[in-house]
Protein backbone atom coordinates (compact mmCIF):
# COMPACT_ATOMS: atom_id res chain seq x y z
CA UNK A 1 0.00 0.00 0.00
CA UNK A 2 1.86 3.36 -1.03
CA UNK A 3 1.71 6.26 1.64
CA UNK A 4 0.39 9.41 -0.28
CA UNK A 5 0.50 13.21 1.09
CA UNK A 6 -2.24 16.18 0.23
CA UNK A 7 -0.02 19.06 0.62
CA UNK A 8 -1.88 22.48 1.45
CA UNK A 9 -0.42 25.51 0.28
CA UNK A 10 -1.84 28.44 1.79
CA UNK A 11 -0.48 32.50 1.10
CA UNK A 12 -1.94 35.20 3.36
CA UNK A 13 -3.12 38.22 0.79
CA UNK A 14 -3.54 40.62 3.79
CA UNK A 15 -1.35 40.95 6.66
CA UNK A 16 -3.87 42.49 8.67
CA UNK A 17 -6.25 39.20 8.77
CA UNK A 18 -3.13 37.37 10.62
CA UNK A 19 -3.62 37.34 14.10
CA UNK A 20 -6.97 35.94 13.26
CA UNK A 21 -5.58 33.08 10.59
CA UNK A 22 -3.24 32.42 13.44
CA UNK A 23 -6.16 31.90 16.05
CA UNK A 24 -7.91 30.03 13.59
CA UNK A 25 -5.12 27.78 12.76
CA UNK A 26 -4.55 26.82 16.28
CA UNK A 27 -7.88 27.00 17.77
CA UNK A 28 -10.07 25.60 15.26
CA UNK A 29 -8.43 24.27 11.96
CA UNK A 30 -5.89 21.62 13.70
CA UNK A 31 -8.30 20.04 15.91
CA UNK A 32 -11.23 20.54 12.73
CA UNK A 33 -8.53 18.05 10.27
CA UNK A 34 -7.36 16.12 12.97
CA UNK A 35 -11.55 15.02 13.76
CA UNK A 36 -12.70 15.10 9.88
CA UNK A 37 -9.80 13.09 8.97
CA UNK A 38 -9.10 10.17 10.98
CA UNK A 39 -7.75 8.72 8.91
CA UNK A 40 -4.17 10.96 8.78
CA UNK A 41 -0.73 8.82 9.86
CA UNK A 42 0.76 12.03 9.86
CA UNK A 43 0.05 15.74 9.82
CA UNK A 44 2.92 18.14 9.23
CA UNK A 45 2.70 22.23 9.44
CA UNK A 46 5.17 24.55 8.77
CA UNK A 47 5.92 27.69 7.81
CA UNK A 48 7.78 28.65 4.83
CA UNK A 49 11.17 30.55 4.77
CA UNK A 50 10.39 34.47 3.37
CA UNK A 51 10.69 34.48 -0.68
CA UNK A 52 13.59 36.32 -1.87
CA UNK A 53 13.92 39.78 -3.18
CA UNK A 54 11.60 39.76 -6.08
CA UNK A 55 9.81 36.64 -6.07
CA UNK A 56 6.84 37.29 -4.23
CA UNK A 57 4.90 37.78 -7.71
CA UNK A 58 6.47 34.24 -9.13
CA UNK A 59 3.13 32.58 -7.60
CA UNK A 60 5.15 31.83 -3.96
CA UNK A 61 2.80 30.68 -1.09
CA UNK A 62 3.97 32.40 1.48
CA UNK A 63 1.98 31.92 4.38
CA UNK A 64 1.85 28.57 6.22
CA UNK A 65 1.95 24.64 4.61
CA UNK A 66 0.14 21.94 5.94
CA UNK A 67 0.85 17.96 4.69
CA UNK A 68 -1.67 15.32 5.46
CA UNK A 69 0.01 11.79 5.04
CA UNK A 70 -2.91 9.04 4.77
CA UNK A 71 -2.77 5.44 2.59
CA UNK A 72 -6.37 6.27 1.46
CA UNK A 73 -7.35 9.13 0.66
CA UNK A 74 -10.36 8.47 -1.04
CA UNK A 75 -11.75 6.36 2.32
CA UNK A 76 -11.57 10.34 4.23
CA UNK A 77 -14.88 11.17 5.90
CA UNK A 78 -14.84 14.53 4.59
CA UNK A 79 -15.10 13.47 1.24
CA UNK A 80 -18.38 11.69 2.68
CA UNK A 81 -19.76 15.30 3.45
CA UNK A 82 -19.88 14.35 6.87
CA UNK A 83 -18.28 17.07 9.30
CA UNK A 84 -17.99 20.72 8.00
CA UNK A 85 -14.77 22.67 9.00
CA UNK A 86 -14.67 25.50 10.62
CA UNK A 87 -14.58 28.29 8.37
CA UNK A 88 -11.45 31.03 7.94
CA UNK A 89 -12.21 34.13 9.86
CA UNK A 90 -10.60 36.00 7.23
CA UNK A 91 -13.00 36.33 3.70
CA UNK A 92 -10.51 36.34 0.84
CA UNK A 93 -7.22 37.63 3.37
CA UNK A 94 -5.69 33.64 2.04
CA UNK A 95 -5.29 31.94 -1.04
CA UNK A 96 -5.08 28.07 -0.60
CA UNK A 97 -4.36 24.99 -3.28
CA UNK A 98 -4.26 21.38 -2.48
CA UNK A 99 -2.12 18.99 -4.21
CA UNK A 100 -1.91 14.95 -3.92
CA UNK A 101 1.77 13.74 -3.94
CA UNK A 102 3.71 10.82 -3.34
CA UNK A 103 4.75 10.77 0.67
CA UNK A 104 7.80 9.89 -0.44
CA UNK A 105 10.03 11.42 -2.55
CA UNK A 106 10.17 10.27 -6.33
CA UNK A 107 13.90 12.05 -7.18
CA UNK A 108 17.29 11.92 -5.11
CA UNK A 109 18.97 15.19 -6.21
CA UNK A 110 21.61 15.28 -3.42
CA UNK A 111 22.09 11.68 -2.71
CA UNK A 112 22.66 9.84 0.45
CA UNK A 113 25.92 11.47 1.50
CA UNK A 114 24.09 14.82 2.70
CA UNK A 115 22.81 15.54 6.04
CA UNK A 116 21.09 18.09 8.26
CA UNK A 117 24.46 18.31 10.51
CA UNK A 118 26.68 19.00 8.14
CA UNK A 119 24.52 21.04 5.47
CA UNK A 120 21.97 23.36 5.92
CA UNK A 121 19.04 22.03 3.52
CA UNK A 122 15.45 23.64 2.46
CA UNK A 123 12.59 21.16 1.10
CA UNK A 124 11.53 23.28 -1.78
CA UNK A 125 7.98 22.21 -2.57
CA UNK A 126 7.03 22.88 -5.75
CA UNK A 127 3.97 22.55 -7.43
CA UNK A 128 2.66 22.99 -10.99
CA UNK A 129 -0.53 23.75 -12.67
CA UNK A 130 0.02 22.54 -16.37
CA UNK A 131 -2.55 24.46 -18.52
CA UNK A 132 -4.55 22.70 -21.44
CA UNK A 133 -2.40 21.01 -24.30
CA UNK A 134 0.86 21.02 -22.64
CA UNK A 135 3.15 18.18 -22.99
CA UNK A 136 2.83 17.32 -19.34
CA UNK A 137 6.40 14.56 -20.41
CA UNK A 138 7.98 17.41 -21.62
CA UNK A 139 7.46 19.74 -18.75
CA UNK A 140 8.64 17.50 -16.51
CA UNK A 141 11.74 16.21 -18.29
CA UNK A 142 12.25 19.97 -18.04
CA UNK A 143 11.91 20.23 -14.56
CA UNK A 144 13.84 17.11 -13.39
CA UNK A 145 17.14 18.00 -16.24
CA UNK A 146 17.23 21.85 -15.95
CA UNK A 147 15.05 23.64 -13.09
CA UNK A 148 15.99 21.24 -10.44
CA UNK A 149 19.57 21.80 -10.95
CA UNK A 150 19.19 25.13 -11.15
CA UNK A 151 17.45 25.49 -7.58
CA UNK A 152 20.20 23.23 -6.22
Amino acid sequence: MTMEKMVIFHNLLDENARPAMERWFRRSHVPDVLTQYPWTNRYIMYRPVPAPEGAKDAGLYTYRIHENWAYDFHNRRGAKGLIQMTPEPADHAVKADIVHVPAEPTEDFLGSEWSYEEHPILRWVIAYRYPKGVDKELCDKFFLETQAKEIM
